[in-house]
């Protein structure tokens, strides 16, 4: 616990970087629904960091290639779980139904 408090200072900094880049994606979001709550997502990103940085200490492999490929998976499966476009999809096909159904009617 002692080590963590030590990074209080980057851990604080971290997570308003990471805040501004969740409220930017959440400006583009057509819909309340997709946006991210920026605390949950922030401490996310913070806890991926710290995993991160864990897993590179213990890393044995020349060149720190499992790093490497720690950091890529991380990355990648962070961007799936932003990736709302299925629900976005799915949001703007019922608003286009919903006026149909009172255009038809």
């Amino acid at each position: 616990m002692q080590q963590l408090a030590t990074l209080n200072g980057l851990r604080n900094s971290f997570k308003k970087f990471t805040t501004g880049l969740i409220q930017d994606g959440n400006a583009l979001k057509q819909s309340r629904f997709t946006q991210h709550p920026e605390g949950i997502f922030s401490e996310g990103a913070w806890v991926q960091l710290l995993f991160l940085l864990q897993f590179w200490l213990k890393d044995q492999s020349p060149g720190f290639e499992k790093t490497d490929m720690a950091i890529e998976k991380s990355v990648r499966t962070v961007f799936d779980l932003f990736d709302n476009t299925p629900v976005d999809s799915l949001l703007d096909f019922g608003k286009f139904l919903w006026k149909e159904k009172f255009k038809m009617s």
